[in-house]
């Protein structure tokens, strides 16, 4: 079968270049390739086009999540093409462009599937993505486009990940517990610094006690926990607390 023109992709391509990390544009044109041209399954030609992008990644040497979420990442990018089509015979509206002219601005992005620590580079080493040099100190991405992008794409991949999870009731009632109990109780003497420390763990000991009311079962766990963090409180290491702004002046003086 002859390839045709993809609308705002171009001719598929049957390859990508591995000596170089791949844009989502390219990404694209490989899986039109198997789809149209080949005539695989959307789930196949998206699998097979995971591959060979992942191997563009990995002989860069750079970390990159796993095999799935590069398929998803591919499939979800169709399907947002797929969207652009439905309106595509009638005639144009202004909203529709500016969605065209967003999806063209993204096409021209790295097609990012790196891991946390996948775009930091050791020794000196140099990597090309997309076309572009980029040192152990990279200063840009194409289109000028640095922290936000892969802001956007770990975003991205993160739904996808969400996606792939189907929690029960009980799971879910559970998380909700957990974030209640972190925002309403932990995050503050997570986030305090040292010398607040012998003071906050008192006032957290507190709250933990108190928040049998809202949820027995996290307390009585939590209270668990805490317990076996508390071994560095000793009559030494109280001093700590002289220089705790929150401890009031005459409570350090009967300490003293």
């Amino acid at each position: 079968m002859t390839s045709e023109k993809i609308n705002l992709i171009g001719i598929p391509i049957g390859k990508l270049n591995t000596r170089k990390l791949p844009t989502v544009k390219e990404v694209l044109s490989l899986f039109f390739y198997y789809h149209t041209v080949l005539c695989l399954k959307i789930n196949e030609s998206a699998r097979k086009t995971a591959l060979m992008v992942r191997e563009c990644w990995e002989k860069q040497q750079i970390s990159t999540t796993g095999f799935q979420n590069t398929v998803n990442k591919i499939l979800g990018t169709y399907k947002k093409w797929q969207l652009l089509q439905c309106n595509r015979k009638r005639t144009k509206s202004q909203a529709q462009n500016k969605k065209e002219m967003m999806f063209e601005e993204k096409l021209r992005k790295l097609f990012n599937i790196a891991g946390k620590t996948g775009l930091k580079r050791l020794n000196g080493e140099k990597i090309q993505i997309s076309g572009y040099e980029m040192s152990e100190n990279p200063q840009e991405f194409p289109d000028n486009n640095t922290l936000q992008q892969i802001s956007e794409e770990h975003g991205e991949m993160m739904e996808l990940d969400k996606e792939q999870f189907k929690l029960s009731a009980r799971e879910l009632n559970g998380l909700r517990q957990i974030c209640i109990f972190i925002v309403s109780i932990y995050i503050k003497a997570w986030f305090t610094s040292p010398s607040s420390a012998p003071n906050n763990d008192l006032n957290l000991m507190q709250q933990l006690i108190l928040y049998r009311k809202i949820n027995s079962s996290v307390s009585q766990g939590a209270i668990k926990k805490m317990e076996k963090h508390l071994w560095y409180l000793s009559d030494k290491l109280a001093v700590m607390s002289l220089f705790d702004d929150s401890v009031p002046i005459n409570v350090k003086k009967k300490n003293d």
